[in-house]
């Protein structure tokens, strides 16, 4: 289990974290995006970064596998990268294919993949049910 987007990453770094999930050979590779909550160290330095405005408590999200509510630079390209984080991490040559994907716009579609790909590694290499 990876989180990604905490104050003071950058895409370089996320990609430090999939290579060394390759490295590890992560069974279940998967990340969640890390989201603000009141009263947390790290909530208060992505306020104190310009990251956020202020942690509300009402604009918590229920998941943390949709939107990255921080304001990076290439907020865009993490929340895709997010959604193929399992994928590059089991199948490192598609390297390429993921680096080009996080340059499109955020859409359902990378959510679909992403919601399906992490139930089927669950499926298959947890409970081997295939």
């Amino acid at each position: 289990e990876n989180m990604i987007g905490i104050p003071g990453e950058d895409l370089s770094t996320v990609w430090e974290t999939i290579h060394l999930n390759q490295k590890c050979a992560a069974d279940v590779p998967w990340a969640s995006l890390y989201q603000p909550y009141p009263g947390t160290k790290l909530g208060e330095q992505a306020v104190q970064a310009g990251l956020i405005d202020k942690i509300d408590p009402d604009s918590v999200r229920p998941s943390f596998f949709e939107d990255l509510t921080l304001k990076f630079p290439d907020r865009k390209r993490m929340i895709n990268l997010q959604k193929f984080f399992g994928l590059v991490v089991t199948y490192p040559r598609l390297e390429w294919l993921v680096k080009l994907l996080t340059l499109l716009p955020p859409n359902h579609y990378f959510q679909r993949f992403s919601d399906w790909w992490r139930r089927r590694r669950y499926a298959t290499a947890l409970y081997k049910l295939d």
